[in-house]
């Protein structure tokens, strides 16, 4: 690999110069508390693709934690904590109970320093790729590369080993992320006084866990300038979606509105309790009795959207009785359980900008297009999102009369946005992408859940919508252009039926809000996260197997997450 440049264009966010920031993204590192979104992207990207000589290609690396390098008997042992960076980009992992070896690299090509080009409205950031002659390797039980030591550490390591006053001992993993490892490395002085300087440089437990928050100050940093760009794109909508006519929530054959609650012969046929047995639906699902829930209908767009006569009826058979909206329906205990999860240590994986996942129960595939579509490993459900689960399954069954197809809904999909009002429309199966629908059953429902971290200041600023797939082309072809729509509230359930996804797309979007005849939407002030549940199959892990092995996804997520959103 020859010298090369990288640019990016970043931003100043948290610094008062350009020279201060320059200090701060010297060392490519994952860990920079201070460094925005995008200087992070420009720092991970410096490791991509490394492949370099290590002892075992017969390269001049040399193994330093089996005490090669110097045989002599060390004069006092130490044991200190050490980052490895990187791991994101190897497919080799270390587990917590492998052995770990260090290996010097002296011929490493691949190190790095940061070069600044300032112009009077914005300053370049260059990467240049040069030699590090401290380079350490970190390597698993079975001798393949999984990373390397953080350089700033490294240099002043490597001087030491080279000169025989060190010899790095056993080294074994102590806590870990998606980017980066915290390793417990034995340290023997040999002919080395200079402890003092050898434990300055160790990483402290504390700090290495705190780059894993999603704090106040990181919301900034992922999501700044997305809410306000959000709500100055529902400005552009001619119309108040709001105002449109809500639709009833189900018609029967004879055209009226279906009855709500459902009778308890119906609850009966599905092995639920009483329509008003509160403790029986909060000890089993989760959820208030039936006869609690608001069911509404979705509000009909179609008379504001230029399109023929003939695409209005044909949206209207595909999306008539196929999606609802469920207010008042979880108990506010199941919602604090949320909120707990929600917040629990390294509950999140980050997915990209402001937008972060976890799953429980199967697996799943997100994107729309191959060359892009990112796994999502399922971790074990616990007790809470078995019960979630549970109350989905009961709400789509009771709203359409029909169970979902088996084994009904067994996987929870949690996708945080802490200020983004997406996801863009998208169809949750397509036909033509079997890597996608590899862990998914047939005719997918889809229930999903929406929470709101200010549901005070935040509840009703988004809208889910609907449009055909086919045959529907309206002449403003802008997001807004839909067919159906529901608002989206605190807690809300909505709902739509089995085999909808191969003719419809669906996504949640800024709500236009009017004032005066004048659009004048605002940003949401705190975080959203749809909480859905679908249907995978139970042995989703052999079913995506094969597309793993030829890189059909662009990258892996989960089971496990690494990210907590502070309170």
């Amino acid at each position: 690999m020859s010298c090369s440049k990288k640019r990016k264009q970043i931003s100043l966010w948290g610094f008062s110069t350009a020279a201060e920031c320059i200090v701060e993204n010297r060392d490519a590192s994952d860990t920079t508390g201070n460094v925005d979104a995008s200087t992070k992207v420009a720092n991970e990207e410096s490791f991509v693709a490394r492949k370099v000589p290590s002892a075992l290609d017969g390269g001049p690396s040399s193994d330093i934690s089996s005490g090669t390098r110097c045989t002599e008997a060390p004069r006092r042992t130490t044991t200190i904590n050490l980052t490895v960076r990187g791991i994101q980009y190897h497919e080799e992992k270390v587990q917590p109970v492998d052995s770990i070896m260090l290996r010097r690299e002296p011929g490493n090509r691949y190190g790095e320093y940061v070069s600044l080009t300032v112009c009077a409205s914005y300053f370049s950031y260059s990467l240049i790729y040069l030699p590090d002659s401290n380079a350490i390797s970190v390597h698993n039980a079975n001798g393949s590369i999984v990373g390397h030591m953080a350089k700033e550490q490294a240099a002043i390591l490597a001087p030491e080993i080279d000169a025989g006053s060190i010899r790095l001992g056993k080294a074994s993993m102590k806590e870990g992320t998606s980017t980066t490892l915290l390793i417990a490395t034995e340290v023997n002085l040999i002919n080395s006084d200079d402890l003092p300087r050898i434990l300055g440089i160790q990483t402290d437990p504390n700090e290495y866990r705190k780059y894993d928050l999603i704090t106040d100050e990181a919301v900034q940093q992922y999501a700044s300038g997305i809410a306000d760009q959000d709500a100055e794109t529902a400005s552009t909508c001619p119309f108040d979606i709001t105002q449109m006519n809500r639709l009833p929530w189900k018609k029967t054959a004879d055209g009226i509105t279906a009855p709500w609650p459902p009778s308890q012969t119906t609850l009966d046929s599905f092995g639920y309790g009483g329509v008003e047995d509160a403790d029986w639906w909060r000890a089993n699902t989760g959820l208030k009795p039936p006869a609690e829930w608001d069911v509404t209908g979705a509000l009909d767009l179609l008379p504001s959207v230029p399109v023929s006569s003939h695409q209005k009826t044909r949206a209207s058979d595909v999306l008539d009785n196929a999606v609802q909206g469920v207010t008042n329906v979880w108990c506010e205990d199941t919602l604090v359980e949320i909120q707990e999860l929600m917040h629990s240590d390294r509950f999140w994986c980050h997915r990209g900008a402001d937008a972060f996942i976890r799953a429980f129960g199967g697996n799943y595939v997100l994107g729309q297009t191959e060359g892009k579509l990112k796994l999502i490993k399922g971790s074990p459900h616990t007790t809470a999102t078995e019960r979630i689960c549970r109350g989905h399954n009961a709400v789509y069954e009771l709203l359409h009369s029909a169970k979902p197809p088996a084994p009904g809904f067994n996987t929870l999909i949690f996708g945080l946005n802490l200020r983004r009002s997406g996801f863009h429309y998208h169809q949750d199966t397509i036909a033509s992408l079997k890597a996608k629908n590899a862990p998914l059953v047939a005719r997918q429902p889809v229930v999903t859940t929406v929470y709101y971290e200010k549901p005070e200041l935040d509840e009703g600023k988004e809208l889910v919508l609907w449009k055909p797939l086919l045959n529907f082309k309206p002449r403003d072809d802008s997001m807004y252009m839909a067919a159906r729509g529901i608002q989206a509230l605190h807690g809300m359930v909505h709902v739509q039926r089995s085999g909808l996804q191969s003719h419809a797309q669906h996504g949640i979007f800024h709500r236009p809000i009017f004032e005066n005849g004048k659009p004048a939407s605002e940003p949401r002030q705190g975080y959203r996260v749809a909480i859905t549940a679908r249907i995978t199959h139970p042995d989703s892990d052999e079913l995506i197997k094969a597309y793993v092995e030829n890189d059909h996804y662009s990258f892996v997520l989960g089971p496990d997450g690494n990210k907590t959103l502070c309170r």
